[in-house]
């Protein structure tokens, strides 16, 4: 969700559109929630979900569940059209595979193994870069949203601002 200081800072319509646009698409997608299993079997080339429909389709209703409650579809839309994203701020880290960033893990695309690290069936597929994962993270807001331990986003020294560097000393 984004913080007061950056809905202020949206205009309206973008607001308003964006909360349409997420119903819309969530609509839609809970519309199309038989055919989820045969959908995801396309999609990742596995037919596992084709062997378990009806767990494919639980998990694919905990995924529809999970979008909504974050508003990550409503916040994409914020973002791309919405200039949302933290321009001043620069992005570090790398990913952990934790799984948070995965709608909290309850994506229908993410498996974890037997000491819980997150693996993604569509990584770097055509359809994994169209959604809001293919370009995670984002902003600052979004490494919030997750509370990923992987990435922080980082403020630039302002200028005319001294870094003074700090040296550790007797550690031979």
């Amino acid at each position: 969700m984004p913080t007061s200081e950056q809905v202020r800072t949206l205009p309206t319509r973008t607001l308003w559109l964006g909360a349409t646009v997420e119903h819309v698409a969530l609509a839609l997608l809970w519309c199309l929630l038989p055919v989820a299993p045969l959908w995801m079997a396309v999609v990742t080339g596995d037919t596992a979900p084709l062997r378990d429909w009806a767990g494919a389709m639980r998990k694919g209703a905990a995924h529809l569940t999970e979008l909504r409650a974050i508003g990550v579809v409503r916040r994409l839309f914020e973002q791309k059209f919405g200039g949302v994203a933290d321009p001043d701020r620069r992005i570090e880290g790398s990913c952990t595979h934790c799984g948070r960033c995965c709608i909290n893990g309850k994506c229908v695309f993410v498996s974890f193994d037997a000491v819980g690290t997150s693996r993604c069936a569509i990584h770097g597929r055509w359809f994994f870069r169209l959604l809001a994962c293919g370009a995670y993270p984002i902003s600052a807001r979004d490494i919030a949203t997750y509370h990923c331990p992987s990435f922080v986003a980082v403020a630039p020294a302002r200028a005319g601002q001294r870094v003074i560097p700090i040296a550790a000393r007797g550690g031979r």
